[in-house]
């Protein structure tokens, strides 16, 4: 399995790059996974006034329901590890999975910069593969900079063992 871990600062454009990398990696006949750090505070938001969510305000430690082709899945994140969930995705046959933040991990990252300013991301994080910057004025990095977007998926695509995780 491959994990293509991308961090930024807010509004640096991961979730969009995010869903053209899972458009793109698709349809080349990926199954595609990701994993979100909801870094805004509070709680991801999750079916209100459904007997899932009464039974999670109850306090079952995990609530999930079927649909017709879906599973929605809600539990404690004290009860799973990020390893434990890519253990999941791969059970299920995913080859590459998408994460997007959770800065501090040490997974094969690319780094949004939105300007000068998030340059210390640089310096702050580990396991950088690439850089991508829509910001003119960012010249020169210490790892690939990628101005633009298709030159990165390309390289993303040939340099995606660097990616792998086991």
């Amino acid at each position: 399995m491959y994990v293509i871990q991308l961090v930024g600062y807010k509004n640096s454009g991961k979730t969009t790059l995010a869903v053209e990398l899972i458009k793109r990696l698709q349809q080349q006949g990926f199954n595609i996974a990701t994993i979100k750090h909801h870094g805004h505070g509070g709680e991801p938001s999750f079916v209100e006034n459904t007997d899932t969510a009464s039974h999670w305000e109850a306090g079952a430690t995990a609530a999930a329901v079927f649909g017709e082709e879906t599973l929605q899945i809600k539990l404690w994140n004290d009860k799973i590890s990020i390893e434990r969930m890519l253990d999941f995705y791969k059970e299920f046959g995913v080859d590459i999975t998408i994460m997007e933040g959770f800065k501090r991990l040490d997974y094969a990252k690319i780094v949004l910069i939105r300007d000068n300013s998030d340059n210390r991301l640089l310096d702050e994080l580990a396991n950088i593969q690439m850089v991508y910057s829509r910001d003119e004025s960012i010249i020169h990095t210490s790892k690939p900079l990628y101005k633009d977007k298709e030159l990165l998926f390309q390289e993303v695509q040939r340099q995606l063992d660097s990616f792998r995780i086991n």
